[in-house]
C-alpha cells in the first residue's frame, strides 16, 4: 500500500509513519502542506491520503476539496488527521468526501481501523 501523510509537524509525521511502519505499510510519501500534496499527487500513484485538518498554505479541508476535482480523485481515499474536537471540521470534512478520521494522539488501533475502513484488509498486506 502507498500512502501520502501531509502534516505540517515533522514530528507528527514520524509518528505516524513509526505507526504505519509497524503495520507493515512501508511506502510512504510525506507532504508538510495540501500544496505539496496536491503537487505529489500529480506525479505518484498512491492508495490512500491522509491529511492533517490544520495546515499553512493550503488546509487539509482545502486540499481534500482540489483532490476531489482532480482526474480519479474523486474516489481516492483519505483520511483527515485532526486534533480538533469541533466536530464542525468533521462534519465539513465529510462533506467533502473524507472516509475516515485520526484523532491526536494517536494510537496504532485507531490508525488500524481508519485504514480498514477506507481499504478492507490493508493492514493484513505488506507495503510492497
Amino acid at each position: 500500500m502507498k500512502v501520502l501523510l501531509t502534516d505540517d509537524s515533522a514530528t507528527i509525521r514520524m509518528i505516524l509513519k513509526g505507526l504505519l511502519k509497524q503495520l507493515q505499510i512501508t511506502e510512504i510519501s510525506e507532504a508538510q502542506d495540501g500544496q505539496e500534496a496536491l503537487n505529489i499527487l500529480k506525479t505518484k500513484t498512491v492508495d490512500v491520503v491522509m491529511l492533517d485538518i490544520h495546515m499553512p498554505t493550503l488546509d487539509g479541508l482545502q486540499c481534500l476539496e482540489q483532490i476531489r476535482k482532480m482526474p480519479g480523485g474523486e474516489k481516492m481515499p483519505v483520511i483527515m488527521i485532526t486534533s480538533d474536537t469541533d466536530s464542525k471540521q468533521i462534519e465539513r470534512a465529510h462533506e467533502l468526501g473524507a472516509h475516515a478520521y485520526i484523532k491526536k494522539p494517536f494510537r496504532i488501533d485507531g490508525l488500524r481501523e481508519a485504514l480498514a475502513t477506507v481499504i478492507p484488509d490493508s493492514t493484513n498486506k505488506s507495503g510492497a
